[in-house]
C-alpha cells in the first residue's frame, strides 16, 4: 500500500471528506488522485494537521496507523504537566522529522 492509499486509509478513519482533508492540509481538490509524489512540506502540513497520525504508518506502511498514547497530550492533566508532555512530543516529533528527512534523502537519492 502506497502513501496515498494509507491517507484514504487515514480519511475514512477520520470520517471527513477528501474536500475536507484538502482544505485542512491546504492543497488543491483532486491531490490524491493525481499520480504526483507526495512532497515533504504535503507531508509536515498533514502532520501539523491531524498529529495523531503515525508518520513511520504514513511513509514506510510500518506500526499502526494512531500514534500511541505516549504521544498525545492529555488534556485533563494539570497544565505543567500538559506542558512537559507537549515538550516531549515536540522532541518525538523533531526525531520522527529527521527520520523523515533521511528516508526523503535516500528516496531522492535512489531517483
Amino acid at each position: 500500500m502506497d502513501i496515498k492509499k494509507r491517507l484514504l486509509s487515514f480519511i475514512t478513519h477520520k470520517d471527513i471528506s477528501k474536500l475536507e482533508f484538502y482544505k485542512n492540509i491546504s492543497v488543491k481538490n483532486g491531490f490524491l488522485d493525481k499520480g504526483d509524489n507526495i512532497r515533504s512540506d504535503i507531508l509536515g502540513n498533514i502532520l501539523l494537521v491531524y498529529p495523531e497520525v503515525n508518520i513511520e504508518w504514513l511513509v514506510l506502511g510500518k506500526g499502526e496507523m494512531l500514534k500511541t498514547g505516549r504521544q498525545e497530550a492529555v488534556i485533563s492533566e494539570p497544565v505543567c504537566f500538559q506542558s512537559c508532555c507537549y515538550i516531549s512530543d515536540l522532541r518525538y516529533t523533531i526525531e520522527v522529522q529527521k527520520k523523515l528527512i533521511g528516508i526523503l534523502s535516500n528516496a531522492n537519492k535512489s531517483v
